[in-house]
């Protein structure tokens, strides 16, 4: 992978990702599942002229997906195969098709082909999210 930290989002923008993860997580933010991506989306407007904002967006969503599951991992005791079968995490070929997209489907396998590949990466980055931030609920309510 030719990007190892963040390049599009700021360190400010980060700390508010991760506030937005740890609020949901601990219950402090009610709101439901499919609200997540949205609430994530006002905090990373795009600006069509300007390419920046989607590769923004894209890496907020991956920042965003990458914290739920390690809270997933932390706070459960839920190893990472039953987290993908549990929070109905699909490859990204299968969003590439679904999308529509004419990039090669063996092309999608690092952070930097989700940043070729944006609304196929957006489309796969927000349904991971409902499903980990739904497992994550879930988790939370069971008594250990």
């Amino acid at each position: 992978m030719r990007y190892k930290g963040l390049h599009y989002i700021n360190p400010g923008l980060s700390k508010q990702i991760s506030n937005l993860v740890d609020e949901f997580s601990s219950g402090t933010l009610k709101i439901s599942v499919e609200e997540f991506p949205f609430r994530l989306k006002k905090m990373l407007p795009i600006d069509k002229l300007d390419r920046n904002t989607i590769c923004r967006r894209v890496e907020g969503f991956f920042h965003a997906s990458n914290l739920l599951f390690d809270k997933l991992i932390a706070e459960s005791a839920i190893d990472r195969k039953e987290i993908v079968i549990r929070a109905k995490l699909k490859p990204m070929g299968y969003y590439h098709y679904f999308t529509g997209s004419r990039e090669p489907a063996d092309y999608m396998k690092t952070r930097d082909d989700l940043l070729n590949d944006p609304n196929a990466a957006l489309v796969k980055l927000s349904n991971d999210i409902v499903g980990m931030a739904r497992l994550l609920k879930e988790v939370k309510k069971k008594p250990a």
